[in-house]
C-alpha cells in the first residue's frame, strides 16, 4: 500500500486524489468501507517514521565495561 501511495506522491498526485483512486479501484480500509485523504497521508506518514527509526545512525560511545560469569550449577 505505502509503495503505491509514494509512487502516486511522486507523480504529483494529492492525497485526496490517492484516496478516490483507492476507492475507484475497490482496496479496502482496515476500518471502514472507503478512503480519506487522512487514511492516506497516515499510511505515508508511518512508513515515513518508521523507515527514519530502522535507519537511525547512533554515534557510537565507548565506556568502561565488565562481564563476570558465575556458575550456579549444583554438583553432587
Amino acid at each position: 500500500m505505502h509503495r503505491r501511495v509514494t509512487a502516486l506522491r511522486q507523480k504529483g498526485w494529492t492525497f485526496n486524489r490517492i484516496a478516490r483512486w483507492f476507492n475507484d479501484n475497490g482496496y479496502p480500509t482496515v476500518l471502514g468501507p472507503i478512503f480519506k485523504s487522512s487514511h492516506v497521508h497516515s499510511i505515508f506518514k508511518k512508513k515515513r517514521a518508521s523507515d527514519e527509526r530502522v535507519n537511525r545512525r547512533y554515534k557510537t560511545k565507548l565506556t568502561q565495561f565488565r562481564l563476570g560469569l558465575m556458575d550456579r550449577t549444583l554438583v553432587n
